[in-house]
């Protein structure tokens, strides 16, 4: 697998701006709603096995890894849901696990990994929301063939934040 993004350069004020904008534009913005009747299947934690192709079951490996607490992770049709309960006790923090959790599918897609998107559901947030956002495989594809800057990627990601 390959080396994880590092969105850790970036400085406070581009995160705050970014998801201060992400929190304006967010209501409009959100998932498609779901049919009630699509099944999940669980996704099974599986440590990376170095065969050059990521799966599910190695994405969410390598979120528990980064110390994203996993409470369980579903596909749902194309997608792959990943229910997570918040260690943020900020929005600081909270903007942090969404960095890392895009950044970890930036990875997934990189090496290969199925899903056309990776729904986060998120749980006892700092103030107690939950809210769930989405990244696109089509998105992570326009970063990793730098048609899209890491700094928009995250951007476009926060957008689709909304209360669940």
């Amino acid at each position: 697998m390959s080396e994880r993004v590092n969105f850790g350069n970036w400085s406070r004020r581009q995160l705050v701006g970014g998801f201060g904008a992400a929190a304006v534009g967010g209501s409009a913005v959100g998932l498609l709603a779901f049919r009630e009747d699509q099944r999940e299947r669980p996704v099974e934690t599986m440590e990376p096995n170095g065969d050059g192709t990521s799966s599910a079951g190695e994405l969410r490996w390598l979120l528990a890894d980064a110390g994203i607490d996993v409470r369980e992770m579903v596909r749902r049709g194309d997608d792959l849901v990943v229910r997570y309960t918040s260690g943020a006790s900020s929005i600081d923090e909270h903007n942090q696990e969404l960095v890392e959790v895009t950044s970890q599918f930036v990875s997934h897609v990189d090496n290969g990994g199925g899903g056309a998107r990776l729904v986060a559901e998120v749980d006892e947030r700092f103030d107690d929301v939950e809210t769930q956002y989405h990244a696109t495989a089509k998105w992570v594809d326009a970063y990793l063939n730098e048609e899209m800057s890491s700094m928009e990627l995250v951007n476009t990601v926060a957008r689709t934040e909304r209360e669940r």
